[in-house]
């Protein structure tokens, strides 16, 4: 028995962390604080913007000779362009997003590190190195995942024939629909994220479910204004850019990626942000990652 317990120990590369508890409720709730939850990302992108710069840039690099490599710069969105190597087909498109979300994930975690646990930024630490980072790459491109849930709900209506039978249309219009509700209920887990990057052993998911209760509505205003401003950039960076592509150069499609590259990653950030928040006040402040 002795040797099962040592070997379950031994295959969990996440260590037990000490936090100063939260202030839960009677029914085992933790009420989040509803302002800090919209302006806290903010604040934190602000005061740590330099820091964000310097990362983001070094990120957004990477991010530009991806889309010139392949062929999929912004600027070859534009319906007007010319003169300007796009990639003909989408042969490349998969191998393309691929590389582009690894990238994206790998800048999240990093965010992570350098902004709320004070790794420093270095050449040796820039990227993902160890399998910690990877299980919280993973973890965060699950959540990206499951929040296309609906997506793949509204194909499925889509393409659905009517059948004459209305139980059956009843039960798929049921089962279906439920994709819709997928990304209200993934937001209360979005603390898993920053468990998952210093390293502490994740809690059970009816744990999380428990303490997020009631603050649903709270995650989802906090998440509608980063999302708003994300529409907001991308529509406004768009328009500018049609009135300047029939003038497509080189330099401008060069200068329009790297832009767009590094309010993305900015835009990402926020996210983080977000997901630090939640296990702040969710799990309460890290004081001791090991706990031996």
């Amino acid at each position: 028995m002795s040797g099962k317990k040592e070997k379950l120990k031994k295959s969990k590369p996440a260590e037990n962390c000490t936090f100063l508890p939260p202030r839960v409720s009677d029914d085992g709730a933790v009420r989040l604080p509803a302002v800090k939850l919209i302006y806290l990302p903010f604040g934190i992108m602000v005061d740590k913007f330099v820091l964000l710069l310097k990362l983001g840039s070094f990120y957004a690099l990477l991010l530009s000779l991806v889309s010139f490599v392949f062929g999929y710069a912004y600027i070859c969105n534009l319906p007007l362009v010319r003169n300007f190597p796009c990639a003909v087909g989408g042969s490349f498109l998969p191998l393309y997003f691929l590389f582009k979300y690894v990238l994206l994930l790998g800048f999240a975690v990093k965010w992570y590190q350098t902004a709320f646990l004070g790794c420093t930024l270095g050449w040796k630490n820039i990227f993902p190195v160890c399998r910690r980072d990877f299980l919280s790459m993973g973890l965060l491109a699950g959540f990206f995942l499951l929040n296309l849930a609906p997506v793949l709900s509204f194909y499925l209506l889509l393409i659905r024939e009517p059948n004459p039978d209305a139980a059956i249309e009843v039960a798929y219009f049921a089962c279906v629909s439920v994709g819709f509700l997928v990304p209200f209920a993934v937001m209360r887990f979005y603390s898993l994220f920053g468990l998952a990057v210093e390293g502490c052993r994740l809690p059970f998911w009816s744990e999380v479910w428990q303490l997020s209760r009631g603050n649903t509505l709270r995650i989802l205003i906090a998440l509608f204004f980063i999302f708003f401003l994300t529409l907001f950039a991308f529509l406004n960076f768009y328009l500018l850019m049609r009135g300047y592509e029939t003038q497509s150069t080189l330099w401008l499609g060069i200068s329009s990626e790297f832009v767009y590259d590094l309010m993305l990653l900015m835009l990402l950030s926020l996210f983080v942000n977000h997901c630090y928040i939640q296990k702040l006040f969710m799990f309460g402040e890290t004081v001791n990652e090991t706990n031996d």
